[in-house]
């Protein structure tokens, strides 16, 4: 055999490895849709159907063999399931759903082995049929469809004592990876969800084959193509070879410079589009840590009674009580004007999405003069700054940004010590006192900013990831709570900025965030 054609057998024998791998693995993707559709849903709505059909037959049989002690015919009727869900009868004497005292007296032969995995403390979700003597007639519960998870009570009751009960439990399906491994064993000789397997695999592995010799055909007649319009080329005179080649290379030059100048563009386009982003996360997550405090009709009703009781029929025992309850009323609506008056402050400075020389030491003070109304009025939280750097330290970032920065850690600070509080109030008499630290330094090239609190810490779960990925860190948090680690982390990302994340030994945590230096 001679090499070229060694070489065609290993071409067509790599190209057919190829395929079937392609099929294999986008049939495994189908597979898994497969699998739910079978097991999770055809197979539930066939048991839905049989425990039924069980429900409106089996009590009677059962009760009828429990009352002759017939143990054998019991058994029988109990594995004629052949195994494909649980059958347990038990010694139980009473309606009520669970049953603590009860004992399995009789179960089916299961191919999951019902006995071992299930107790008789786990029977109280399980659905389960009443038998008395007489045995009973009339069905009192029943499935209302194919699809449906839970039994509905029909109404009907049926006279006579109890002497126990059978529990009806479904089939377990098999792990996907257990199922697919089997079936990649035996492709051809399974059924069920494994037959769907292999008529998906088949149908890939045929289509993607298809599509190659198509390609393949397609590729063979441009290549024929291409070879015919070279040789033209060859025969014509050499000046007209040099102008088309003059034409190629200068059109090449105008795809590239334009190619390049429209690839900048849009660059710049994404980086605005993703500081956008992240803005406006930023401001809608400021209105959540920073709340319009409200009051509510009730409250102002309230307050008007008292007033009208007061300028109809004045009386000295009232007339402090009714001072006192507007004195609140004006103070929550001073403290609702000054919540509104610095989120729209701090918006106004949304436009300016540039970088800029930002003096360290000089922003985190001018922040600390304009803290948020619900930090800046808080008698037990104590925010200090200490700066360890005898020189200014220059930073290049967006002023706002650096603000949002440090503002998200301590809102978390403060959520922290309001915990922290609350746990304190519990064992001790005396006053908690929360701590807010802020400390700037420099550390080699970078400019280092601190924040650290004396709350409870982070937990082990978010200590890896806090401030340090672009997923929600609290997954319960709805809407647009629980953002401030992601906005922080794409602020950081944008002014190329690192973070430190640890708790203190003392107790408490510590956020330490670094910038590149910058020529002052």
């Amino acid at each position: 055999m001679s090499k070229i054609t060694h070489l065609k057998t290993a071409n067509i024998f790599l190209r057919t490895l190829l395929v079937v791998e392609l099929g294999f693995i986008s049939a495994s993707v189908v597979n898994i849709i497969n699998y739910r559709n079978y097991w999770h849903q055809t197979i539930f709505r066939v048991q839905t159907v049989d425990f039924n059909m069980l429900s409106h037959m089996l009590p009677t049989k059962l009760s009828a063999a429990l009352i002759k002690n017939d143990t054998k015919e019991l058994q029988r009727t109990l594995d004629s399931n052949y195994g494909y869900f649980g059958l347990i009868v038990t010694n139980c004497k009473i309606s009520e759903q669970i049953c603590s005292s009860q004992k399995i007296i009789y179960a089916s032969q299961s191919r999951n082995n019902y006995l071992e995995t299930i107790q008789t403390a786990n029977l109280a979700q399980q659905p389960f049929d009443l038998l008395r003597d007489p045995p009973p007639l009339l069905t009192e519960a029943s499935y209302q469809h194919a699809r449906a998870v839970d039994r509905d009570a029909t109404g009907q009751v049926n006279p006579g004592n109890i002497i126990g009960r059978v529990y009806y439990l479904r089939g377990t399906p098999p792990n996907f990876l257990a199922d697919y491994l089997s079936w990649i064993k035996n492709p051809l000789g399974g059924g069920g969800a494994q037959r769907a397997y292999t008529l998906t695999f088949v149908l890939f592995t045929v289509s993607f084959s298809l599509l190659w010799t198509a390609a393949s055909f397609k590729g063979l007649k441009d290549q024929n193509k291409l070879i015919d319009t070279q040789n033209k080329r060859l025969e014509a005179e050499n000046s007209l070879y040099r102008v088309h080649g003059f034409f190629r290379g200068f059109q090449e030059m105008i795809e590239q410079d334009g190619t390049s100048v429209i690839a900048n563009h849009l660059e710049e386009l994404r980086g605005i589009l993703r500081r956008l982003d992240v803005d406006v996360d930023n401001i809608v997550h400021d209105m959540i840590k920073a709340p319009l405090l409200s009051v509510n009709s009730e409250e102002s009703n309230q307050i008007a009674e008292k007033l009208d009781t007061y300028l109809t029929n004045l009386s000295s025992d009232e007339e402090g009580e009714i001072i006192q309850s507007v004195i609140a009323f004006l103070r929550k609506t001073d403290e609702t004007i000054s919540a509104i008056s610095w989120v729209l402050q701090d918006l106004r400075q949304v436009g300016d999405l540039d970088s800029h020389r930002i003096h360290v030491q000089e922003s985190i003070e001018r922040f600390l003069t304009n803290l948020p109304p619900n930090l800046a009025n808080n008698p037990w939280i104590n925010i200090t700054f200490e700066d360890k750097c005898q020189t200014p330290l220059w930073i290049m970032c967006n002023a706002w940004h650096l603000r949002s920065v440090a503002k998200n850690v301590i809102y978390n600070s403060a959520t922290a010590l309001r915990r922290a509080r609350s746990a304190w109030r519990r064992s001790n008499d005396a006053e908690f006192k929360g701590q807010i630290q802020i400390t700037t330094f420099q550390r080699g090239d970078k400019a280092g900013i601190t924040i650290s609190d004396n709350g409870l810490g982070f937990s082990e779960k978010v200590l890896p990831v806090v401030y340090q990925t672009t997923e929600k860190v609290n997954e319960q948090a709805g809407g647009a709570e629980g953002r401030g680690s992601i906005i922080v982390h794409s602020y950081l990302t944008l002014h190329e900025g690192e973070v430190e994340v640890s708790n203190r030994p003392e107790g408490g945590a510590s956020v330490t965030f670094l910038f590149p230096l910058v020529d002052a």
